[in-house]
């Protein structure tokens, strides 16, 4: 039996997305900042696949896991250790290669999709501080998220801090600027041009190394 993790925040958010066409679904409704065994469908879904020996499951996303990298990693660890492989739909990856070993790029590019995941939280966090502040200042009742920014024009090196340790990375791997720039141009928090690219590597934000750079 094909067993389904799907992680929703509110119970009016759509899990249909999530769900796939076949198998045992264990659904929780909370926040991705939760700790994963900590959530009751988690415990659940463990429960059962220690009961059916079943040494696999599947989420749809890395972010339905959780939106903190070091309940990912320990996650993925903890999962690991017990010969149990995580496959995310989404993108087409296991952690676990057809050996049962630790596929090393499957697990550089789950920990860069929740570095991002991690970094989408904070910014909504912010966005949602800053609307409670403005409504507070004008003595409005706070009603959401607002769309749109009202953040001032930043200098290069701040508006881009937050993406410069990823975009060393991708670098560091042997990337090119273009390649840098095809990866993360779908994802908001990090979207960023070829020129500004180019001209953080100038102002010698960046790094383009000479030559692959291997990886520990």
């Amino acid at each position: 039996m094909k067993v389904i993790y799907v992680r929703i925040s509110t119970s009016n958010q759509n899990e249909e997305r999530q769900l796939q066409k076949e198998g045992k679904c264990f659904i929780d409704t909370i926040s991705g900042s939760s700790e994963f065994f900590t959530r009751p469908q988690v415990k659940e879904m463990l429960r059962y696949m220690k009961l059916n020996n079943i040494k696999e499951f599947y989420v749809d996303h890395v972010d339905r896991l959780g939106r903190n990298l070091n309940d990912v990693l320990n996650t993925i660890d903890v999962m690991t250790a017990e010969g149990i492989n995580i496959h995310f739909s989404a993108h087409g990856l296991s952690t676990l290669d057809n050996e049962g070993k630790v596929s090393p790029i499957a697990k550089m590019v789950i920990q860069f999709l929740a570095m991002v995941a991690e970094m989408q939280l904070n910014r909504i966090k912010e966005t949602q501080k800053g609307g409670i502040a403005v409504a507070k200042a004008k003595k409005t009742k706070y009603l959401g998220r607002k769309r749109g920014s009202l953040e001032k024009e930043e200098t290069t090196e701040k508006k881009y801090s937050k993406g410069l340790p990823i975009y060393q990375g991708l670098l560091n791997t042997g990337a090119s600027v273009l390649n840098v720039h095809d990866q993360c141009k779908s994802i908001p928090e990090l979207k960023i041009s070829r020129n500004t690219l180019t001209s953080l590597i100038a102002k010698g934000l960046l790094i383009k190394p000479s030559s692959k750079v291997k990886l520990i």
